[in-house]
């Protein structure tokens, strides 16, 4: 696969430490209503897209 946004999720997911899950505001956006809670990880410059871009963290669900 290739393109823009494999690109950027790359890019994303780079953004991960250990035992982390980091978003788009993209992918924010069709997970909205589900169960699954993000917190703001703020905007970040990713390498090789022009512009900062919102990301989001995934936290640990109660019951985890």
């Amino acid at each position: 696969m290739r393109g823009i946004a494999v690109h950027a999720a790359a890019r994303v997911m780079a953004l991960a430490g250990p035992n982390e899950v980091m978003v788009s505001s993209t992918t924010s956006g069709l997970i909205e209503g589900s169960d699954l809670v993000l917190e703001d990880a703020g905007r970040h410059e990713l390498k090789g897209l022009s512009g900062a871009r919102q990301v989001f963290r995934l936290q640990d669900s109660p019951g985890a």
